[in-house]
């Protein structure tokens, strides 16, 4: 799912 991975990837970087 493309969403739920662009999601991730953000989430990646708020907690970085």
């Amino acid at each position: 799912w493309v969403l739920g991975l662009q999601f991730q990837e953000h989430w990646v970087m708020v907690e970085q």
